[in-house]
């Protein structure tokens, strides 16, 4: 099988988010030359936060356009004005919207109050809720299938516990599958294969590992083995592999995921022969 529908739009450019911390207008110019790149079917959205759209606004050329990720950054309360900056920018292409709920909130509660302000969002976008890792998340993730909107997982940061262990990331991806809830990774993801970070020493999770798991999802054996396979050659065997039907099902589970940088997955693919980087 091609792997050109398992990579379309996987990777939205987060430039402008930790540890990258890119200034807007290098963000900007990098998105730029990104999207005319020979790899530019495998980029999706431009991250942005809510509480810099306008700023976005003065870095776009008169006749640009752009496809947005409008991280919420300002709160549920805060995700109708950014809608409102949103739609009176009509070079901006809203194609999805984040919002984490705080992880001291009632997940029911606080889920249903997301869920009625993201009805506001624009004609076509999708949303998606960060869920924090505590207990009774799966009251939340009942609450998005019920409204058909997305689940966010954070994959990673900048301390040890903020990154899921195997099991605390296959609990997460058996039920979107189960509750048809798609999902959006997000932190992390730095490279395509599992690996520990030699400065840190942090357990890192692949973004190669986190698709062919969603790829795998009802049979607990290669769940596992495709979350903690480290062998580049086998892992991308693997994804060759499938039949088009199960990488277009679990593509439109595992939706995308924000990277700070696009030049490290597009290497890693390079690398492991899954992209071609040929003009």
């Amino acid at each position: 099988m091609s792997t050109a529908t398992l990579l379309a739009g996987l990777v939205d450019d987060a430039a402008l988010f930790p540890p990258g911390n890119a200034p807007m207008d290098v963000a900007v110019r990098q998105h730029r030359v990104h999207r005319t790149a020979s790899y530019a079917p495998l980029v999706g959205r431009f991250l942005c936060p809510a509480s810099r759209l306008v700023e976005l606004s003065e870095q776009l050329f008169a006749s640009e356009t752009v496809r947005l990720g409008i991280i919420v950054d300002t709160g549920i309360d805060g995700i109708e004005k950014a809608f409102a900056t949103a739609a009176g920018e009509p070079r901006f292409v809203v194609e999805l919207v984040e919002v984490a709920l705080p992880a001291e909130a009632d997940l029911d509660r606080a889920a249903e109050a997301a869920a009625a302000q993201l009805q506001l969002a624009p004609p076509g976008a999708r949303s998606f809720v960060e869920l924090p890792r505590v207990r009774g998340w799966q009251d939340g993730l009942a609450v998005l299938a019920r409204e058909r909107l997305g689940a966010k997982l954070r994959t990673g940061g900048t301390v040890a516990s903020a990154f899921p262990s195997v099991d605390d990331v296959l609990d997460f991806l058996r039920s979107c599958v189960a509750a048809g809830v798609p999902f959006k990774c997000t932190a992390g993801l730095h490279e395509a294969l599992r690996h520990r970070d030699p400065v840190t020493g942090f357990q890192h999770h692949g973004f190669l590992n986190i698709l062919a798991a969603t790829c795998s999802i009802g049979d607990e054996r290669d769940e596992v083995v495709a979350l903690t396979e480290t062998d580049g050659t086998r892992l991308a065997t693997y994804l060759r592999s499938l039949d088009h039907r199960v990488a277009i099902r679990a593509r439109s589970m595992f939706v995308s995921y924000g990277s700070c940088s696009i030049d490290e997955p597009v290497r890693d693919l390079a690398d492991l022969g899954l992209l071609s980087l040929s003009d």
